[in-house]
């Protein structure tokens, strides 16, 4: 799941993946303290343990109303149809 931080202006600082910064190889000298996490890019956004939690706990129920929602029903039924019709000319 990709996530977008936004400035209180609501521009975009950085949109990218969660990740754990040992993960993805930063070097522990450049991790601030406290913090374990990160959505990498121009300026990386870092998380301490318990804000990527929180984060991600956020971001599961977003995915899950999203999947859940009339919309999304909707859009999956769409895509189903397009892709019978596709397999139905090239047949």
């Amino acid at each position: 799941m990709t996530y977008t931080v936004t400035d209180a202006a609501g521009r975009t600082v950085v949109r990218g993946w969660l990740e754990e910064a040992a993960e993805r190889g930063v070097p522990a000298d450049r991790v601030p303290p406290g913090c374990t996490h990160l959505i990498a890019g121009t300026v990386p956004v870092w998380f301490t343990p318990s804000e990527a939690e929180t984060v991600t706990a956020l971001g599961n129920v977003a995915l899950t109303s999203c999947d859940e929602s009339e919309q999304r029903r909707v859009l999956t039924a769409w895509r189903q149809n397009q892709q019978s019709l596709a397999a139905e000319e090239s047949a």
